[in-house]
């Protein structure tokens, strides 16, 4: 998840209750109070308008991806946008795997795997995680070769699912938005009614009001960390912008009895609203804002708008490679 920083410069892990140990893996931070961007250093965040699931092996006909192997996931906007393509915004997924193990998402350079994890899965679980990965051009991937792309790399055997959210320019495109990290702050749970009267039915969609002390005029997309609690059945809970159709991907896979949070970053409407799915059982959902990513100079200006988001198209090559 994305967390503010204090004065000193460090943020704080707070554990409520039994001895656990803790990890920090590190993927990016954002400036404040510069020039965007001068020699293209840095740059500027493009929510889709909808989420867009980009791979999906269980659909690719070739079985589980095998244990130290990685795939290729692969966009395209089109030849204004995708040169300057820097990092994807991903919601990446394991699903049955074999046994207990890990999925590593970099910039799919085989020499390069870094010692972190995106997300650690248990056997015959699905585990999502929310993820800014680095993009390069894919390399050996047929038609999509040199086009924006990620690895993906699992320890054990795993189908794997990357579901894109948005994406990180260089510097150069119009349009992009800036973010500013709040502490957070909760602004739905519906155990208590808060943000929605009760909870989510199988097949419910509660639709979630960013409030006025949140979202301003500039405001076109929230930093949220959004969390299922103890659902009925297994599920999985799909977030998108108010105002347009739901996608086909998803942010969280709970199992029956269980308590599973998630980073989520999404767009919401003209009416600051974003809306939260719930596919089976019963399922209560709390929702806390870490951040906004906003239009500047202001939404006065020409350039973003509702319609400005561009839809990639998913490009995947059905190739496991082994590093």
């Amino acid at each position: 998840m994305t967390v503010k920083v204090g004065a000193n410069g460090k943020v704080d892990l707070y554990n409520a209750g039994g001895p656990t140990q803790l990890i920090a893996d590190v993927f990016g931070y954002y400036t404040q109070g510069h020039d965007c961007c001068s020699g293209y250093m840095g740059g500027q965040y493009h929510p889709l308008a909808q989420p867009v699931r980009l791979t999906d092996t269980r659909d690719w006909g070739i079985g589980r991806v095998p244990a130290g192997y990685y795939i290729n996931s692969v966009a395209s906007w089109n030849t204004t946008i995708d040169p300057h393509v820097r990092a994807f915004a991903v919601n990446v997924t394991a699903t049955q795997p074999t046994g207990g193990g890990y999925l590593t998402a970099w910039n799919g350079y085989s020499g390069s795997l870094p010692n972190t994890s995106t997300l650690n899965y248990t056997p015959n679980a699905t585990v999502p995680n929310f993820a800014v990965v680095p993009t390069t051009p894919c390399g050996d991937c047929g038609s999509a070769t040199g086009l924006p792309s990620i690895g993906v790399y699992t320890s054990t055997n795993a189908h794997i699912i990357v579901d894109i959210v948005g994406y990180y320019d260089d510097g150069s495109l119009p349009g992009g938005l800036r973010f500013t990290p709040i502490v957070p702050t909760r602004i739905a749970d519906t155990r208590s009614g808060q943000g929605w009267p009760s909870r989510l039915g199988p097949g419910a969609t509660a639709s979630i009001a960013a409030p006025g002390s949140i979202a301003s005029v500039d405001t076109w997309a929230l930093a949220t960390n959004v969390t299922a609690v103890l659902p009925t059945s297994a599920t999985y809970v799909t977030v998108w912008p108010s105002g347009a159709g739901r996608p086909g991907t998803s942010n969280l896979n709970p199992t029956a009895g269980s308590i599973v949070p998630n980073a989520v970053q999404t767009m919401i409407g003209a009416d600051d609203k974003f809306n939260v799915f719930n596919a089976g059982g019963y399922c209560d959902v709390v929702v806390d804002v870490v951040g906004t990513f906003y239009q500047y100079p202001s939404s006065t200006a020409s350039g973003w708008s509702t319609s400005a988001p561009v839809t990639p198209t998913a490009q995947s090559p059905t190739q496991i490679k082994r590093l």
